[in-house]
């Protein structure tokens, strides 16, 4: 095994020698890469796209037992009970007892707790079932046309993005775009990445370092 401590001379790698084409010629091949991108992947893409893209959503609203949805629901209709009466109790007529009316809770009459939660699905009475399957039914519908809305808007901000080439190119100084003004960028990130210079001054006799060219 090679250590830095061996006597034997054994090159472990070879120099690179990286010779830069010339801009022109790096600034053709960009050009011609973008050209190639552009009409071969982006524009056909562009073109399968629907003009209405609301037509191809398709948008579906879930809610499990025990989420944030089925508590506010709870709460508007159970305050700090464990159950609630939907209609007025009253005494039938010839001693037949207190008249059946839809009670709404969670499982049990005594208690606040949640039904089984694993199982996902509303549990507790009919008549909780019932109102938070309406409540779903109109949030989708409500939540369907903001989805949707939302969808649309941003797939055109990706389709005007995209369809302008120039969007692809550099920012200028002068606030044009071009490949040309990418070599500028690269022109400058290694002049500020280059090393200092060492350069005397007139108050001492001792060489300073700068970070100038």
């Amino acid at each position: 095994m090679w250590t830095g401590s061996s006597l034997n001379w054994v090159p472990v790698s070879e120099r690179l020698e990286i010779v830069a084409q010339p801009v022109e010629r790096r600034l053709a091949e960009a050009q011609a890469r973008l050209d190639e991108l552009w009409e071969g992947r982006i524009s056909p893409t562009l073109r399968t796209l629907a003009l209405d893209v609301s037509d191809s959503l398709r948008t579906n609203l879930w809610s499990v037992e025990g989420d944030e949805l089925h508590q506010f629901v709870d709460c508007l209709i159970l305050g700090p009970y464990a159950s609630a009466d939907l209609h007025s109790l009253f005494e039938t007529s010839g001693g037949g007892g207190k008249f059946e009316v839809p009670r709404y809770h969670r499982g049990r009459q005594t208690s606040r707790e949640f039904g089984r939660i694993e199982l996902g699905q509303t549990q507790g009475s009919e008549a909780r079932r019932c109102i938070i399957a309406r409540v779903l039914k109109h949030v989708h519908g409500r939540t369907d046309d903001l989805t949707r809305s939302a969808a649309v808007n941003r797939i055109n901000l990706i389709r005007t993005m995209f369809a302008d080439k120039s969007n692809f190119e550099c920012i200028c100084p002068d606030g044009s775009q071009g490949l040309v003004c990418c070599t500028l960028a690269t022109q400058n990130a290694r002049s500020a990445s280059a090393p200092g210079t060492c350069s005397p001054t007139s108050t001492t006799s001792r060489p300073t370092w700068s970070t100038g060219p």
